[in-house]
């Protein structure tokens, strides 16, 4: 089964609101609602029903109304008695996978263990309907990225069904990211470059996700021989410089290194400070400027001096001398501070993960 989010609603003691998206152009025209007291079909005309069942309560039929807003449709809803419902409809004795995901929603709230586990469950049944936002909460916490859940409910590889379940049926860019991630690193899946590719760039292509940018850019960079997955510098540098542009912090620190290492660009100091500087702006608390490139720059800028003050006292032949002399020692600088920086390239290069 696959369900997008069909519908979303919200309520008073008084009220209840549906809303449910259409296709563009969708003129009121297009819209079939059908409703009683106690049932409710919505949808467009000649398809199947995107809201179907019997209502949770009884409600006052002469004051029901529909609107459609832009491609929005919504369906204004008062009462019969005034209360909170714990759910929205039901599909025969079977409550519908949104109904099930507000119902979670609640239990999470309480934060007990017994209410979270009862929770989860709903969660997860509403995912193998084919519900979206479930799949997705469900992978999360599969993943131990649900700040809720406990890590008893860890399991990767399931976290990776759902995550490739919500990324395949509904073009989900979160998933296809944590799709391609999982391939990427084989967690919760056995490795494979090509698909992490795949993924990924789903990701961009229906988002313009900066951390499918960014990680791209890390398997570009590392390639994976033995997997017949070269390394490309080129490409690896292209997916950073966009990523950066969408403001990813690990972009810009990626680049700052690039940029000092004179990693298949001409080296540049001032350049890299840039970047790393954006980077701690961004993300303080994971970024900062290297003391590295810093110690660099400053004994760059000292050889500059020591260049300028020399000119005067030197004759021509001598100077041509010292200004090539001081082009290499540059570059010999850059040597010195990369090997000191190496250490940090792991960090810089690693994948992100949410």
């Amino acid at each position: 089964m696959n369900v997008a989010h069909p519908y979303e609603f919200s309520q008073t003691e008084e009220t209840i609101d549906v809303s449910f998206d259409t296709p563009q152009q969708t003129k009121p025209k297009d819209i079939d609602v059908v409703w009683t007291s106690t049932t409710v079909s919505a949808g467009l005309n000649f398809q199947s029903p995107i809201i179907k069942g019997e209502f949770y309560a009884d409600i006052r039929l002469e004051d029901a109304i529909w609107q459609l807003e832009g491609h929005t449709v919504t369906l204004h809803l008062e009462k019969s008695v005034p209360g909170l419902w714990p759910y929205m409809i039901k599909l025969g004795k079977d409550i519908d996978p949104c109904s099930m995901c507000y119902i979670a929603k609640l239990l999470q709230e309480k934060l007990d263990l017994t209410a979270v586990d009862q929770a989860f469950k709903l969660f997860k049944e509403a995912a193998d309907k084919g519900l979206e936002e479930a799949q997705m909460t469900v992978a999360m916490i599969y993943g131990g990225f649900h700040p809720i859940y406990p890590k008893t409910y860890r399991d990767d590889s399931l976290a990776f069904h759902y995550f490739q379940e919500a990324a395949v049926q509904h073009d989900s860019v979160l998933g296809s990211f944590h799709t391609g991630r999982a391939y990427h690193t084989g967690v919760g899946v056995n490795m494979s470059l090509a698909e992490a590719e795949k993924f990924y760039n789903k990701a961009v292509e229906l988002g313009s996700h900066p951390h499918a940018l960014h990680n791209l850019g890390v398997m570009y960079r590392q390639g994976l021989p033995e997997k017949n997955f070269k390394p490309d510098a080129h490409k690896a540098f292209k997916c950073w410089l966009k990523a950066a542009e969408l403001g990813s912090p690990e972009a810009h620190h990626a680049l700052g290194q690039v940029y000092f290492r004179g990693d298949n660009v001409e080296p540049d100091l001032y350049k890299a400070k840039q970047y790393f500087e954006k980077a701690a702006e961004i993300d303080p608390t994971n970024f900062q400027i290297p003391k590295q490139l810093l110690l660099a720059i400053e004994q760059l800028q000292v050889q500059q001096n020591t260049t300028d003050d020399t000119d005067d006292s030197e004759d021509g032949d001598e100077v041509e001398i010292m200004q090539s002399d001081n082009s290499s020692s540059g570059t010999i600088l850059m040597g010195v501070a990369v090997g000191v920086l190496a250490v940090s390239v792991v960090a810089a290069f690693a994948f992100r993960y949410l």
